[in-house]
C-alpha cells in the first residue's frame, strides 16, 4: 500500500491545553478521508499542522516530494468567489504548474462528475 500521508505519534499543545496526543494517521493511495467532529475539536489544527502552517510539539509528518496537500476552506476568500471550480483549483498552481499540469487539474474534477464551467 502507497502511504501519501503519515503522522507519527504526533503531539500538539496550545495555551497551555493538548490538542492532540500522540496522534498516528496513515492516508494511502485510494483512500477516501472525512474530517468529521464537533466546533473546537480540532479539525482546522489538524490540517494546519498537516500544512505546516503550526509547528508540531512532537512527532513526525511524512510525504512523498510527489504528494501536495491542499485544503478546499469552509469559507473561500473573496479572490476565489467570483472563479469558476477549474480556475479556483488552479489558483494555486504556479504559472509553470499550470502548463505542464494543468490538464490534470480538469481531468480529476471531471472524475469526480464537476462540470469545468461551473
Amino acid at each position: 500500500m502507497t502511504a501519501l500521508l503519515q503522522l507519527i505519534n504526533i503531539s500538539f499543545s496550545h495555551a497551555q491545553k493538548s490538542i492532540f496526543s500522540d496522534l498516528n494517521l496513515t492516508i494511502n493511495l485510494y483512500d477516501k478521508i472525512g474530517l468529521v467532529g464537533e466546533n473546537g475539536c480540532g479539525k482546522s489544527t489538524l490540517l494546519s499542522l498537516i500544512k505546516g502552517d503550526l509547528n508540531l510539539d512532537k512527532g513526525e509528518i511524512r510525504q512523498p516530494n510527489a504528494v501536495s496537500i491542499g485544503v478546499v476552506e469552509q469559507f473561500l476568500p473573496q479572490q476565489l468567489q467570483d472563479l469558476n471550480l477549474l480556475d479556483a483549483v488552479s489558483e494555486v498552481l504556479s504559472a509553470d504548474e499550470k502548463i505542464c499540469n494543468g490538464w490534470k487539474a480538469e481531468s480529476q474534477l471531471m472524475s469526480l462528475g464537476f462540470n469545468l464551467e461551473q
